[in-house]
């Protein structure tokens, strides 16, 4: 049994199941087996007689349920007989699976249980509606798959309650099951710590080096890392560590020191590094994300960070530290907007007038679940309701 992926899908030959970006499709046994096959010869021209024998055996089958079974597997891939660009059809001879494809044992063991393990933070997300942002995943996707030397960057911005943190959950989860580690940290409203991300992901990478390996890796970077998360200098000797300097070259050695960490990881695995809601980042934090966004820190590194770019949250160190990731021709910009009514519908109790509250809220999830009656504290009338139960419940001690 195994796991393949290509794109945003998973197909599970153990659970006999294909998930997209907005999780697990129905599918027709035999539609699953068209689609395992070929996924599993990806790359090569398959026969229409090859296909025939491995999924029908010697039941007769005709060319015109053939046709049908190709059809609905590339509906089940959002691909079409027109695009083909997943399932080509060789005129007269047969069908290739174009999409890369990645696969693993479905028991595969992993190497480090914290590696493969979605944080918590995120993995609470997933028990939320993911609904919609195909569009989006893929072109996360492109980003994390995409061959690279160097750190990339995905940022997901938009308006309170519009999905970011949903959204990097998702791109977290995908992350994950192609064989890349997450790591996470949040900046807080009100607990302005400097760095305070970046040190809550370095303190919850167990599998990163420690001690010798990582002074091997990091060099004397590794002492100035310390100033950051003290423990690290338990296992680092003390007669190597490096004198005092003036403030900025304090920082710059800092600087340098978190890079260096970050590529030492990632030598040894891929990694994604999900910081949220960073409008609410320190002067600080916001220096050293716009100082690594410009550099080229080497290794397979994805940053993936969420920003309001609205206002009141919007200030001058956020848009520059939009701007310098925009500029990078390596990285992709999400900015997220409302969901679409069918979308809407999915989030909505079947006797909801759905046209009216896409028009009271513009597709914004978090107002669609308050003035649908889906939160827990009863259905409010419109926006203005709304948003003051909230505020109310968050006023709450």
């Amino acid at each position: 049994m195994a796991v393949y992926t290509f794109g945003e899908f998973r197909l599970d030959t153990e659970r006999m199941e294909v998930a997209g970006a907005d999780g697990v499709r129905e599918t027709e046994p035999q539609v699953f087996d068209v689609l395992r096959y070929l996924v599993e010869q990806h790359g090569r021209l398959v026969t229409k007689e090859e296909l025939l024998d491995n999924v029908w055996g010697d039941r007769f089958v005709s060319e015109s349920a053939l046709t049908t079974r190709i059809k609905q597997a590339r509906r089940l891939i959002d691909d079409d007989g027109r695009s083909q660009s997943r399932i080509r059809t060789i005129r007269g001879r047969g069908f290739r699976f174009l999409t890369p494809v990645a696969e693993r044992a479905a028991n595969e063991p992993t190497t480090s249980a914290s590696a493969d393990v979605l944080p918590r933070e995120l993995a609470g997300e997933r028990t939320k509606p993911f609904v919609g942002r195909a569009a989006e995943v893929r072109r996360a996707l492109a980003v994390l798959e995409r061959p690279s030397r160097t750190a990339t960057w995905i940022q997901i911005l938009g308006e309170p309650g519009i999905g970011k943190t949903r959204l990097a959950a998702r791109i977290a989860q995908l992350a994950t099951e192609r064989g890349i580690a997450v790591l996470f940290g949040r900046c807080s409203e009100d607990l302005a710590v400097p760095y305070q991300p970046v040190i809550e992901a370095i303190r919850s990478a167990g599998f990163a080096p420690h001690g010798d390996e990582l002074l091997a890796a990091m060099g004397p970077s590794a002492f100035d890392l310390t100033r950051l998360v003290p423990e690290l200098a338990d296992e680092l000797p003390d007669d190597r560590r490096p004198g005092p300097a003036d403030p900025e070259t304090e920082r710059h050695r800092l600087f340098e020191a978190i890079g260096s960490w970050f590529e030492a990881v990632a030598a040894e695995r891929p990694l994604a590094v999900v910081i949220d809601d960073a409008h609410w980042a320190t002067d600080s934090t916001m220096r050293l994300l716009t100082y690594a966004a410009r550099s080229s820190l080497d290794g397979a590194v994805t940053f993936v960070i969420t920003a309001r770019d609205t206002a009141p949250d919007v200030r001058p160190e956020l848009r520059e530290l939009i701007s310098a990731i925009d500029a990078r021709s390596d990285s992709v910009t999400l900015r997220m907007s409302g969901l679409a009514e069918d979308e809407v519908r999915e989030l909505v109790d079947p006797d909801v007038d759905v046209a009216a509250v896409v028009r009271q809220t513009a597709g914004n999830p978090l107002l669609v679940n308050a003035v649908s009656g889906n939160s827990d504290h009863g259905v409010a009338a419109d926006i203005d309701t709304a948003v003051h139960q909230r505020l109310a419940r968050l006023a709450q001690p």
